[in-house]
Protein backbone atom coordinates (compact mmCIF):
# COMPACT_ATOMS: atom_id res chain seq x y z
CA UNK A 1 0.00 0.00 0.00
CA UNK A 2 3.07 2.23 -0.14
CA UNK A 3 3.49 3.54 -3.67
CA UNK A 4 6.64 5.27 -4.82
CA UNK A 5 5.57 8.08 -7.09
CA UNK A 6 6.67 7.52 -10.66
CA UNK A 7 7.41 10.09 -13.34
CA UNK A 8 5.12 8.21 -15.70
CA UNK A 9 1.73 6.90 -14.59
CA UNK A 10 -0.34 4.47 -16.56
CA UNK A 11 -3.81 5.71 -17.36
CA UNK A 12 -5.29 2.71 -15.60
CA UNK A 13 -4.23 4.12 -12.23
CA UNK A 14 -5.50 7.70 -12.60
CA UNK A 15 -8.45 7.11 -10.29
CA UNK A 16 -6.24 5.95 -7.40
CA UNK A 17 -6.00 8.64 -4.73
CA UNK A 18 -3.10 9.16 -2.33
CA UNK A 19 -3.93 8.40 1.31
CA UNK A 20 -7.18 6.77 0.16
CA UNK A 21 -5.89 3.84 -1.93
CA UNK A 22 -2.17 4.03 -1.11
CA UNK A 23 0.38 5.94 0.94
CA UNK A 24 2.54 8.06 -1.36
CA UNK A 25 6.31 7.94 -1.01
CA UNK A 26 9.48 8.87 -2.81
CA UNK A 27 12.98 7.50 -2.56
CA UNK A 28 13.82 10.57 -0.48
CA UNK A 29 11.20 9.94 2.21
CA UNK A 30 10.67 6.18 2.03
CA UNK A 31 12.00 5.46 5.53
CA UNK A 32 9.73 8.07 7.13
CA UNK A 33 6.71 6.82 5.19
CA UNK A 34 7.33 3.20 6.20
CA UNK A 35 7.69 4.31 9.83
CA UNK A 36 4.33 6.09 9.54
CA UNK A 37 2.69 3.03 7.98
CA UNK A 38 3.88 0.60 10.65
CA UNK A 39 3.30 2.94 13.61
CA UNK A 40 0.68 1.49 15.93
CA UNK A 41 -1.10 4.85 16.32
CA UNK A 42 -1.84 4.84 12.55
CA UNK A 43 -3.34 1.35 12.47
CA UNK A 44 -6.96 2.50 11.90
CA UNK A 45 -5.92 4.82 9.06
CA UNK A 46 -3.77 2.14 7.41
CA UNK A 47 -6.57 -0.45 7.62
CA UNK A 48 -8.90 2.04 5.96
CA UNK A 49 -6.40 2.57 3.13
CA UNK A 50 -6.00 -1.19 2.73
CA UNK A 51 -9.79 -1.63 2.55
CA UNK A 52 -10.09 1.13 -0.07
CA UNK A 53 -7.26 -0.37 -2.13
CA UNK A 54 -8.81 -3.85 -1.97
CA UNK A 55 -12.22 -2.47 -2.98
CA UNK A 56 -10.63 -0.67 -5.94
CA UNK A 57 -8.85 -3.85 -7.02
CA UNK A 58 -12.01 -5.93 -6.70
CA UNK A 59 -13.89 -3.52 -8.98
CA UNK A 60 -11.18 -2.62 -11.48
CA UNK A 61 -9.42 -5.92 -12.06
CA UNK A 62 -12.34 -8.11 -13.06
CA UNK A 63 -12.36 -9.62 -16.53
CA UNK A 64 -15.28 -7.40 -17.60
CA UNK A 65 -13.75 -4.23 -16.17
CA UNK A 66 -10.39 -4.88 -17.82
CA UNK A 67 -12.06 -5.63 -21.16
CA UNK A 68 -14.18 -2.45 -21.00
CA UNK A 69 -11.15 -0.34 -20.08
CA UNK A 70 -9.13 -1.85 -22.93
CA UNK A 71 -11.89 -1.15 -25.44
CA UNK A 72 -12.32 2.42 -24.18
CA UNK A 73 -8.57 3.00 -24.46
CA UNK A 74 -8.51 1.65 -28.02
CA UNK A 75 -11.50 3.85 -28.93
CA UNK A 76 -9.73 6.96 -27.56
CA UNK A 77 -6.54 6.01 -29.42
CA UNK A 78 -8.43 5.40 -32.65
CA UNK A 79 -10.12 8.80 -32.36
CA UNK A 80 -6.73 10.51 -31.96
CA UNK A 81 -4.66 8.58 -34.50
CA UNK A 82 -5.29 7.60 -38.09
CA UNK A 83 -5.19 3.88 -37.32
CA UNK A 84 -5.00 2.74 -40.96
CA UNK A 85 -2.18 5.12 -41.86
CA UNK A 86 -0.26 4.13 -38.71
CA UNK A 87 -0.52 0.41 -39.41
CA UNK A 88 0.49 0.89 -43.07
CA UNK A 89 3.53 2.92 -42.00
CA UNK A 90 4.49 0.24 -39.50
CA UNK A 91 4.19 -2.53 -42.09
CA UNK A 92 6.37 -0.57 -44.52
CA UNK A 93 9.11 -0.41 -41.89
CA UNK A 94 9.03 -4.12 -41.10
CA UNK A 95 10.49 -6.38 -43.75
CA UNK A 96 11.18 -9.55 -41.77
CA UNK A 97 7.63 -10.71 -41.04
CA UNK A 98 6.72 -14.26 -42.01
CA UNK A 99 3.13 -15.14 -42.85
CA UNK A 100 1.42 -17.41 -40.34
CA UNK A 101 1.61 -21.05 -41.39
CA UNK A 102 4.49 -20.56 -43.80
CA UNK A 103 7.66 -22.55 -43.36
Amino acid sequence: MVKIEAHFVEEYYTDLMPNVHYVPASLDNLTAVVQRVVAEENEVEMKSIITSANDWCAKRTTRNSLAKESMATLARYQAEVNWTASSETLLQQIDDLVECGSV
